[in-house]
């Protein structure tokens, strides 16, 4: 009895281990794969907005072209461009010219490519991710509905793992697929290398030890198939003698 149950707790030890071990490497590969992925869409994104019409006077036909590429586009929320003076700056977009001094943007450039979150939710409910694009004096602009980032973009992803973005600019992350779960304890971090963010993924103790225990099992199994192997070889050659 005393040797079943050191052979218990030393195959949960193993499981535990082993579980935690795999999950870690599973949400590494993830993360990684996700920064990747998401590389890949901003990229699709810069393409958009290098084809953007330019409009001073932001006229309805123009307005009308950024009103059909959002509407075609489920990735965007809105496109325009973006004139900055210092003292104030005044868009252009399918909602019109518009003109103000207040902070629109947070984040941080590089290569002369802009990704960040939007500070202003005047027309719409939440805010935005957003990728921008330098064009001399004027910035080039898509806003990025923030679900979609870490939705179909990071496709496929791990069932149990959830998932944040957090821009080099912030110190907490932009945006959360799930509620964070206060029992979360592994967490693989993957910094993009082409922009500045990363995308963190988490999994719960709850998914570690399911884990465990299907890994226990099947060492179990394992060693049941093996004793009872060994039990019927032993009667089989004593019978013999």
């Amino acid at each position: 009895m005393i040797k079943w149950l050191m052979v218990m707790s030393l195959s949960a030890l193993v499981s535990l281990v082993g579980g935690y071990i795999k999950i870690s490497h599973e949400l590494e590969s993830s993360a990684v794969s996700a920064t990747a992925k998401v590389d890949e869409q901003i990229k699709n994104i810069i393409n958009v907005i290098d084809s953007l019409p330019s409009d001073p006077y932001c006229g309805d036909e123009v307005k009308r072209e950024y009103a059909n590429i959002s509407h075609e586009d489920e990735r965007i929320r809105a496109v325009g461009y973006i004139y900055d003076t210092g003292e104030q700056w005044h868009v252009c977009s399918m909602l019109g010219r518009q003109l103000s001094k207040l902070n629109y943007w947070r984040g941080t450039k590089k290569d002369g490519v802009f990704i960040g979150h939007s500070l202003l939710t005047v027309h719409f409910p939440e805010t935005s991710f957003v990728v921008s694009k330098d064009k001399g004096k004027e910035k080039a602009f898509a806003y990025v509905n923030p679900r979609r980032v870490l939705g179909y973009w990071i496709e496929p992803s791990l069932a149990y793992a959830n998932y944040s973005l957090t821009l080099d600019s912030d110190c907490v992350p932009f945006y959360t697929r799930a509620p964070v779960k206060m029992e979360s304890m592994l967490l693989q971090t993957a910094h993009s290398e082409k922009h500045p963010y990363s995308i963190q993924a988490t999994a719960s103790v709850f998914d570690v030890l399911q884990r465990a225990g299907i890994y226990w099992l099947r060492v179990m199994t394992i060693v049941l198939l093996c004793w009872g192997s060994y039990r019927l070889l032993s009667d089989s050659l004593r019978q013999k003698t």
